[in-house]
């Protein structure tokens, strides 16, 4: 494995991720054949890194993280009708991947998640409705912690998310302008 929290940003606007896709995966060293789709990813200790599969290109060289897999199989084991995941309704910059942006977003922050939308993809900071709405997230807060866990290089936001099953309340520890405070959100089925 090259990098545990890859994706692709070759442009600004992919560094605007999102709490209810996977955007993050795997990078693996080495190109493997398509014949690989599917297959299973073992780490050094044999256990399950992740899951291989076709992006598009004529190789293989991204994998599905396990912690993916993980919550996956843990809200499939809730309800086996069919695999959920958990949605918040947000869209961020993840402050830990990217560089050059303003004080006036970071708060000078070099970890957290700060929610931003592109209006010229029709894209909100805050989905319409959403839970994140529903407990009085704006656009510019930056998300600290989940449940008392940090974002930061190893722990996307959207990896704490998908920890919890559709349902739960979930503590966000937010910075709004400076001043610190703690949301309660109810998460929602995917």
């Amino acid at each position: 494995i090259q990098k545990f929290s890859y994706h692709d940003q070759s442009k600004p606007a992919d560094f605007l991720l999102s709490t209810d896709k996977i955007e993050h995966y795997l990078k693996i060293a080495k190109d493997l054949p398509t014949a690989y789709n599917g297959a299973v990813l073992l780490n050094n200790k044999n256990e399950v890194a992740g899951l291989l599969f076709n992006s598009g290109r004529e190789t293989i060289n991204l994998a599905i993280p396990a912690y993916y897999l993980k919550s996956a199989i843990n809200n499939f084991s809730v309800n086996s009708a069919k695999v959920m995941r958990s949605r918040l309704g947000l869209s961020y910059i993840d402050l830990s991947e990217a560089l050059g942006l303003s004080q006036e977003v970071t708060e000078g922050r070099a970890k957290g998640a700060v929610l931003l939308g592109d209006a010229k993809r029709s894209i909100m900071a805050v989905a319409e409705n959403g839970p994140a709405a529903k407990a009085g997230l704006k656009a510019g807060d930056i998300i600290l912690k989940v449940n008392n866990e940090d974002i930061d290089e190893s722990n996307s936001l959207t990896k704490l998310i998908q920890d919890y099953k559709s349902g739960q309340e979930v503590t966000l520890l937010i910075s709004r302008q400076g001043q610190e405070s703690e949301v309660k959100v109810v998460l929602e089925e995917l």
